[in-house]
């Protein structure tokens, strides 16, 4: 017999949800984290990123607002990323209230799957635990891409970790969310921030009118963009860190404090399975083994069974031929008399 009905492995967003709902449900849960619960967007991402872009707004408003004067203010950086500290460990220890109030257990540690319905843990917990059914809820990690010297840069995890000073200047290279709400929290403070996108515009996944309008506020605050800019290299120099890039073909670089990488992130899964094999079935058939399917992996990991079609062309099409087969449903013809006519006809005995 299993020692659980359901495994979750993860416990951010897809992970604690799930496990919640399983326990409601009767399900036998466990969880098992090798970090904080809450996952990415407590700890790394959503949550602390706003706690830090909060305090900077309200340092940009005090120093350009009009009639307000703050020569005496001062920013306290650590203060502010222990404040940012503590907001993520209330909302994770609120997880784990969770957890206990329903009867999940919470297993620490690393998970590996080595078998179907049998999971590996190293670490606090180590062990092996057996389940009727195991959901991957992994989430995702920092995306590294493989150009010269990026390790000299910093992701977004590590530099939510904290520093103990402002950086004078920092190069962002990618302008997505992660990017944008860097670069915005350190113009706020005053430091010089040079935004490096490989698209033509910021915020390439959203409307082409957001990227551009952001694009012009954040040059309104004195900080520099770059799109369509393939970055080359990372070197070390006296001065900082000097990012090679080329646009449209021009080959530029600009000089910084710190690098941060904000490429984007990309799934978590490679020691989940405890083989190659095991990984490509959780790609491809959305399973891993027999009993193993990912919950919160990022969707461009997985192929949907059933999609909206991404051509305009095509999307208008359908939208066409379904009115028309409401048209006729409803008894309208392509003459508006005709239609009129037939609706206002007795029906036929």
């Amino acid at each position: 017999m299993a020692d659980y009905q359901l495994i979750v492995i993860g416990a951010g967003p897809g992970g604690y949800t799930a496990a919640l709902r399983a326990a409601k449900l009767g399900l036998h849960t466990a969880v098992i984290e090798d970090r904080e619960c809450g996952g990415t967007c407590l700890n790394r991402g959503c949550v602390p990123t706003k706690a830090l872009l909060h305090a900077s707004q309200v340092w940009s408003d005090a120093h350009h607002c009009a009639g307000v004067c703050a020569d005496g203010a001062s920013l306290d950086l650590p203060a502010l990323y222990r404040h940012k500290d503590e907001i993520s460990q209330t909302l994770s220890s609120g997880i784990e209230g969770l957890f206990r109030s329903a009867k999940v257990t919470l297993l620490r540690g690393r998970a590996r799957i080595t078998a179907p319905g049998c999971v590996e843990i190293t670490g606090q917990d180590a062990g092996t635990v057996t389940a009727d059914h195991i959901l991957i809820a992994t989430g995702s990690v920092p995306a590294r891409p493989p150009i010269p010297g990026l390790e000299l840069a910093m992701t977004s995890d590590e530099l939510l970790k904290g520093t103990d000073r402002l950086y004078r200047s920092i190069v962002i290279i990618g302008g997505g969310v992660i990017g944008v709400e860097f670069a915005t929290f350190y113009s706020d403070l005053g430091c010089e921030v040079t935004v490096i996108e490989g698209l033509d515009r910021l915020l390439p996944g959203m409307d082409r009118e957001l990227g551009q309008n952001l694009a012009q506020l954040l040059k309104k605050q004195g900080v520099r963009v770059f799109a369509n800019s393939m970055v080359q290299r990372v070197e070390q120099g006296k001065d900082g860190l000097t990012v090679h890039f080329t646009t449209r073909g021009k080959e530029d670089f600009v000089t910084g404090e710190a690098v941060l990488s904000a490429f984007g992130r990309r799934p978590n899964c490679s020691q989940t399975a405890s083989s190659r094999r095991r990984t490509a079935a959780a790609s491809t058939r959305m399973r891993t083994g027999r009993r193993a399917s990912p919950a919160s992996m990022p969707s461009a990991m997985f192929r949907p069974r059933c999609s909206w079609p991404t051509s305009r062309r095509r999307r208008e099409r359908l939208a066409w031929s379904g009115l028309r087969a409401a048209r006729r449903a409803s008894g309208w013809t392509s003459s508006p008399a005709a239609s009129i006519a037939a609706r206002r006809s007795p029906p036929s005995a």
